[in-house]
């Protein structure tokens, strides 16, 4: 029944089981990873921001 089972998704007939845990880790692997690009982002933008108020003062 589970032979077809790889660890993150096996299939028995019509049916597909995830495991629960394994993909919890993936989207929380992928939370962080947006949250670094988001942070980097923000810290980019103020960087620039303050570049430019600089040189036109």
């Amino acid at each position: 029944m589970l032979a077809g089972y790889n660890g993150i998704y096996g299939r028995s007939g019509r049916f597909v089981m995830y495991s629960q845990t394994r993909m919890l880790q993936f989207e929380a692997i992928a939370a962080v990873l947006l949250l670094i690009v988001m942070i980097l982002a923000i810290r980019w933008a103020i960087r620039r921001r303050r570049r430019r108020h600089a040189a036109s003062a």
